[in-house]
């Protein structure tokens, strides 16, 4: 992810779908998650944050992940 608005955007919205905590520079986590939220994660990285219609749909991503985690925003 690049180092702008956008791409801290995208790294703390993919961070709360998986359910860690957002690693510092240069750091890693492991999430294990299933395909679907897989899936809405690798969504929520494209986003264009820049466009404010992409908080929009991040959020319902962040939801559906979270809700297929069966996490109900708790982190993991």
């Amino acid at each position: 992810l690049f180092e702008n608005g956008s791409g801290r955007a995208a790294a703390t919205a993919v961070a709360h779908a998986l359910g860690v905590e957002l690693p510092g520079r240069g750091e890693s986590v492991e999430a294990r998650v299933s395909s679907g939220v897989m899936y809405r994660v690798l969504a929520l990285s494209s986003l264009d944050y820049r466009n404010e219609v992409s908080f929009d749909l991040a959020e319902r991503l962040v939801r559906e992940a979270l809700e297929m985690r069966g996490a109900a925003g708790a982190p993991a």
